[in-house]
């Protein structure tokens, strides 16, 4: 059974929760050369070629914040490794969210996300002239947000390459 720990003031305590999120065990890797979208296992460094767009689909952050949650850190450390092997790329953290509420808000958030994607990677050794940051909002759907399976599709990071 997994549990929620709810820290409120004067009402801590542990409920059963079901898991909201199960992470995605896939990286998907969007050559814009080919139009072709290879699946490729997280065991492997992730490939980044020049022209393509890296969607990391098992980052996750606290709801409505720019925290990265402990589960997203294999991934990142992953992709920071590949960075660091790599001195020759440069790439560009995308941030992306649902159209669920203000679309101000909405760009603020998804650059705030970039940004601490960005931090985290350099925080682990890739050197900051490797990364830039763009928050998109909702402005780049790969889908229709008519339901809460289509908007978790929305909100993503993407990692695209620059330069190699």
């Amino acid at each position: 059974m997994d549990l929620e720990l709810i820290i409120e003031p004067g009402r801590d305590r542990m409920m059963p929760q079901k898991p909201r999120i199960k992470p995605i065990e896939e990286i998907t890797v969007i050559e814009k050369t080919e139009e072709k979208v290879k699946p490729v296992k997280n065991k492997d460094l992730i490939p980044l070629e020049a022209n393509s767009t890296v969607v990391l689909k098992n980052i996750m952050f606290e709801r409505a914040t720019p925290n990265v949650l402990p589960a997203s850190f294999t991934s990142l450390l992953k992709l920071a490794e590949t960075i660091k092997r790599r001195s020759d790329v440069v790439i560009q953290v995308e941030g992306h969210t649902d159209n669920v509420g203000d679309s101000q808000a909405l760009l603020d958030l998804s650059l705030a996300r970039a940004n601490s994607i960005r931090d985290f990677l350099i925080e682990n050794g890739v050197s900051h002239k490797q990364v830039r940051t763009k928050g998109f909002g909702a402005t780049r759907p790969i889908t229709k947000n008519r339901n809460e399976k289509e908007r978790s599709q929305n909100r993503r990071v993407e990692i695209r390459v620059l330069k190699q």
